[in-house]
């Protein structure tokens, strides 16, 4: 099998070649029996892709097959496995190319990459296997079945418990093309929604392995004489966000399991994600600058009765400068987000998960603050310091109650505390440390300290104060020491921690940070969420703290909405900054994203901007000042040329070495000769002192790592795509992922719907609620009065045995889970055939319930309501609670009973009371008072039981007949309804409740429209029973039905039921989920509309003004109940003919509703 290469990429414009020598190390992927060709094709060097293709690599040869059986020529494979990249056209445009080649040689095609994840209908791809980005571990499964001559496409996401999981094991069985380096990916998505790129349409959201998973894979790959760790992502930055915690904190981990001598890479990061904790700074300088902003924050201070505050700025030197400033910050943070809200800045509100973050340190700090306090005269710390046994006491109290470690490290608080210099610093200077040391023991001894010092700062004065003294004698460095001080960790803040990890001797001081346009006006249609400022201070702040650092950055040269005036300042940018590497890109539209849609620039200006930047980087030489330097560098790759060994200085840089084998994989000592424009030339020097870091000698090239540690299965391991529940026909269909970019005939997506998305203090989800009624996605089969089904279900095949009922709840899940929704409503005889017995009926629910237990366990989806189905029967015809007959009221008590404690034990948020069959068509045979009587009983009978079970749910009564009567009327026109029903709707359903004493126990489930409004008035609306018919929801109604539970704070323990039967002719299955995401879209544009509604103000602010005579005088008395009729006859007197009505202007409100949706 060969190995083939097929770069088609962007100017590269880069001091590290390392791009270059990664890919030459791409290659081919083995299948055992059968000779097998896999190609790399690449637009630029992501690192996913990397480890999409070490993977497979990994997998594969895990089936014990030779080198020799790998390298085999590509015209004589039987397959061809081929990867993919979507970030430029030109790779995309290779690999349609190699599809092609492929298939008239008459060669199996497997694709696999962000190509197919991201646009899996592209016609080239018509009829080709797919193995998707998360689903690389099953590319055996793939490979055995298209040999079969059977087409498989896996696209769903690997899930850890409700979360996106990062993908893959990491312990996986794996090949490293090169045994010194190991690649780990981190996580995978982004939180990014940039208007050019297409990766998320492929990748998703984020998802981040865990910290042990890492720590665990890193510790065994330098077990196995790795030397380089890179980690890996579409955005390292944005690790842990998902999972509560953070790069640093990750990274922190990983310094601790790296050897000495052995280095660490981080991948690149996007500015926002190292600028998060600089936001506080941002919001309160914001306000410091501005006399006008800050009388405008003032004015809502006022507004929201809150206290008159001014924020504290951030000042490096000062005592409890970041304390005070964050927790003045958080004591006005209302008034600050409400202002900021309202007014046109570039000032980032802070989010929820930021102001937890933001008291996190405040409460960290607090000792701190008020030890410094205690110990503190007017103006600063010491100055006027009386009784040294108070100092000990109180520092020893604040420090010991709030940190596990001093009594281990004591110097360190100490001096964080005497002197603000050491907030950011870690010292690892022992002799500062131990002089520090005495004099703070010193302090401790005395029963008082040195006479007052004047009134000026310590570090400057002339006091002979041996501690200060001792402060002072200590270089003001960066410098980490490595210790496990981790509770004062969690308070700095993260760019700060970067720069001490990118400081650490075993981590490459190097970072890439791409900025992509030096124009914030590009920026912003580029939706990158930062200006060229923020991305300044990145740079400014990593230069500061880490010398010699590297920062590596991206260009998009033509942009459509890049104008000269912009490019001229991303020219200015990269000449003031004069990056050593520098990756310069041609905007590509890649279909499917917004800026595909812009016009574009001619190509020829696109070329000249592209050329003028490249002659900007060639100006200058970035290593020329090095040369004669003495540096060590890391030794670990073969040259593009093969003509040297590629080593890497502590700032990543490159230097080119001798090709001699003893310098391999070792961290030699050179002398730099020469310097050229995108590496240096370094002589060895001082034998001696070379270190060969590794903890063994590295694997054979082709040896598998970590084979020992895991028993490779081709099973699935998710419950999200998998072949071992059920071959159902959707089973290739990926999980409906939210993709706000897509084009209108991408159904298969949510473009509205995003679950996490927080709205008014809560989630999409939790708003919503989203719930799929079983009845209507997996029972209706498309018959009506006139014709046959018209479903033709794999799942079903039409019989009442226990083995069919199992089956539609295996498909059920597996269309839960696609569908991400946590919730789904049932009815016992909808999900168990009725047996001859009761108690045959009861054993055949009995053994649903344990498969239906087993499926919530593994994707966490449980019942929003269950109810017992008192209608189907033919013993229900007149009804189950108003039956005449006695036996058919026992009967229907049963079924409750069992019900119930099918609730229970499936952990239903509700329990539904649905008495649909309860009326009647004349009162020439019915006993009205007796049925009311019955009907009430039966419903104070299930209460009763409710509470002797033990269960907590909700109770709710159906109040929703007429509403789907209509439904099933459209369905099925033999559908007889009641002439006179009970309890039709809401109205009638509430008095029922209250004249027998029963509207404490239950809350009503409602449909949607005016009386779903009325119940919600009267604090009765438990649930909303969202079942269409043909007629689909509009975003008019869902906005409206969406503001009123916004309005009420919600629906929980309830939530919205949705049902949707299908058109008679819509017979296959993507046609369900296509009617199910299309239908919770509509709800989820509602609720973004209400949103905005009630945020803007404009329909509240009307009423206020419409009834505004109820605000004082006649009106306010009516308010309060004050009036009689009297009283209104009095009114009526002294305005006997006022007859200027004001105008509702119900057609302006109508038109300024219909702009919100």
């Amino acid at each position: 099998m060969v190995c083939s290469q097929a770069i088609a990429g962007p100017v590269a414009i880069t001091a590290k070649s390392d791009l270059l020598n990664m890919s030459k190390n791409l290659g081919g992927t083995y299948y055992a029996g059968v000779a097998l060709f896999a190609h790399r094709l690449q637009s630029r060097m992501t690192t996913s892709c990397i480890e999409i293709i070490e993977d497979i690599e990994d997998l594969i040869t895990s089936q014990d097959i030779t080198p020799k059986e790998r390298y085999n020529d590509k015209q004589i494979a039987d397959l061809w496995l081929l990867n993919s990249c979507t970030v430029k056209n030109p790779a995309e445009d290779h690999f349609r190319n190699e599809i092609e080649a492929g298939q008239k040689q008459g060669k199996f095609v497997v694709v696999a990459g962000c190509v197919p994840q991201g646009a899996p209908k592209t016609e080239f791809l018509r009829g080709l296997s797919v193995v998707g980005v998360q689903q690389i571990d099953r590319v055996v499964e793939v490979v055995e079945e298209t040999l079969k001559g059977h087409t498989v496409r896996l696209f769903g996401q690997k899930k850890d418990g409700r979360r996106k999981a990062g993908g893959a094991s990491l312990l996986l069985p794996k090949v490293r093309k090169n045994p010194l380096i190991e690649i780990i990916p981190i996580n995978t998505g982004c939180l990014n929604q940039c208007t050019y790129c297409k990766t998320k349409h492929a990748r998703g959201e984020l998802g981040s392995y865990s910290p042990d998973q890492i720590v665990q894979r890193a510790r065994q790959s330098f077990e196995e004489g790795v030397c380089e760790l890179w980690l890996t992502s579409e955005d390292t930055g944005t690790y842990g966000r998902d999972i509560g915690t953070n790069l640093p904190e990750l990274l922190w981990q990983l310094v601790e399991v790296i050897p000495d001598g052995c280095m660490m890479r981080v991948g690149m990061t996007n500015p926002p994600y190292i600028l998060e904790h600089l936001e506080a700074k941002a919001i309160v300088e914001h306000y410091s600058r501005s006399p006008s902003t800050r009388k405008r924050l003032h004015t809502v201070m006022e507004e929201m009765v809150l206290p008159v505050l001014e924020l504290i700025q951030f000042v490096d030197t000062r005592w409890s400068s970041e304390y005070n400033m964050l927790s003045r910050l958080h004591a006005v943070r209302k008034a600050v987000g409400a202002e900021l809200a309202n007014s046109e800045n570039n000032i980032e509100i802070l989010t929820e998960v930021e102001w937890k973050q933001a008291a996190g340190i405040v409460e960290v700090l607090g000792p701190l603050a008020d030890a410094t306090k205690e110990i503190s005269g007017d103006s600063y710390p010491t100055s006027s310091m009386k009784d040294g046994v108070m100092f000990a006491r109180s520092l020893d109290k604040a420090l010991k109650s709030r940190f596990s470690f001093y009594d281990s490290d004591p110097i360190f608080c100490p001096s964080m505390l005497c002197d603000p210099r050491f907030r950011g610093v870690l010292i690892d200077d022992m002799v500062a440390v131990n002089t520090l040391a005495i004099e703070v023991k010193k302090l401790s001894d005395k029963s008082s300290l040195e006479p007052n010092v004047k009134d000026e700062h310590p570090s400057c004065s002339s006091s002979s104060s041996g501690l200060w003294s001792s402060f002072d004698s200590i270089p003001n460095t960066t410098q980490p020491a490595i210790d496990n001080n981790s509770e004062v960790k969690d308070y700095l803040n993260e760019p700060r921690e970067m720069a001490h990890i990118l400081s650490h001797p075993r981590v490459f001081s190097f970072l890439h940070v791409p900025v992509q346009s030096g124009s914030d006006a590009v920026l912003t249609d580029m939706k990158r969420e930062y200006s060229c400022s923020d991305f300044q201070r990145v740079v400014d702040f990593l230069t500061d703290r880490v010398p010699g650092v590297t920062i590596a950055t991206d260009i998009i040269c033509g942009f459509p909405t890049e104008t000269e005036e912009d490019f001229q300042e991303t020219l200015r940018l990269c000449h003031k900054n004069k990056f050593p590497s520098l990756f310069v890109n041609q905007f590509y539209p890649r279909p499917g994203t917004p800026a595909a849609r812009m016009p574009r620039i001619p190509t020829q200006e696109v070329k000249k901007r592209t050329k003028e930047l490249f002659e900007l980087f060639q100006s200058y030489l970035p290593y020329q000042y090095k040369v004669g330097e003495i540096q060590k560098v890391l030794v670990t790759e073969l040259s593009y040329d093969k003509k040297h060994y590629v080593g890497h200085n502590k700032f990543y840089e490159q230097v080119l070495v001798p090709l001699q084998a003893e310098l391999l994989g070792k961290m030699v000592t050179v002398q730099i000769t020469s310097s050229h424009k995108h590496c240096m030339m370094g002589e060895p020097v001082n034998e001696a002192l070379w270190v060969s870091p590794g903890l063994s000698s590295p694997l054979p090239p082709g040896q598998v790592s970590g084979a020992t540690n895991l028993k490779f299965k081709t099973q699935a391991v998710d419950s999200q795509v998998s072949f071992s529940l059920v071959p159902f026909t959707w089973v290739r269909l990926g999980r409906v992922e939210f993709r706000p970019d897509s084009g209108p005939e991408d159904t298969l997506c949510f473009h509205y719907y995003n679950a996490t998305e927080r709205i008014h203090g809560k989630t999409m989800e939790e708003w919503i609620r989203p719930s799929i009624s079983f009845w209507h996605a997996f029972c209706y089969t498309g018959s009506d009065y006139y014709g046959q089904p018209t479903f033709q279900r794999s799942w079903d095949d039409g019989t009442h045995t226990i083995d069919n009922y199992k089956r539609r709840i295996r498909a059920a899940f597996e269309f839960y889970n696609k569908l991400g929704n946590k919730f789904w409503t049932l009815s016992d005889m909808d999900i168990a055939p009725e047996g001859d017995t009761i108690d045959e009926t009861h054993h055949n629910l009995d053994e649903i319930t344990e498969l239906i237990l087993e499926l919530q366990q593994k994707s966490s989806v449980r019942p929003l309501w269950v109810s017992a189905n008192l209608h189907s029967q033919p013993r229900y015809v007149q009804g189950a609670a108003t039956s005449s007959d006695a036996q058919v009221v026992g009967y229907a008590g049963s079924q409750l009973k069992k019900s119930l404690e099918l609730a229970l034990k499936l952990g239903a948020e509700c329990f539904m009371f649905r008495g649909w069959r309860e009326g009647y068509n004349t009162l020439l045979n019915t006993d009205l008072p007796r049925e009311l009587r019955n009907y009430s009983r039966l419903l104070k009978m299930t209460a009763d039981y409710k509470d002797r079970l033990g269960y907590r749910g909700q109770l709710l009564f159906d109040s929703t007949y007429h509403n789907n009567w209509s439904v099933y009327k459209e369905q099925s026109s033999n559908q007889q309804k009641l002439h006179y029903h009970y309890n039709p709707d809401p109205m009638s359903s509430l008095y029922l409740l209250k004249h027998y004493n029963l509207e404490r126990q239950y809350k009503l489930a409602t449909a949607p429209g005016h009386q779903l409004v009325l119940t919600s008035a009267y604090g009765m609306l438990g649930s909303i029973e969202a079942i269409h018919s043909y007629s689909r929801p509009t975003v008019h109604d869902a906005t409206l039905l969406m503001k009123t539970v916004i309005e009420q704070g919600g629906m929980q323990p309830g939530g919205l039921n949705i049902g949707v039967p299908l058109r008679r002719g819509s017979t296959e299955v993507k046609d369900l989920l296509v009617a199910y995401i299309s239908c919770i879209d509509v709800y989820a544009r509602g609720l973004r509309n209400a949103a905005k509604v009630i945020a803007d103000g404009l329909f509240t602010k009307n009423l206020q003004q419409q009834y505004l005579s109820f605000h004082s005088g006649f009106g306010s008395r009516l308010n309060n109940g004050e009036v009689t009729l009297e009283d209104c006859e009095d009114q009526a007197h002294k305005h006997p003919r006022d007859t200027n009505v004001s105008s509702q202007r119900q057609e302006h409100w109508e038109a300024v509703f219909n702009h919100y949706i």
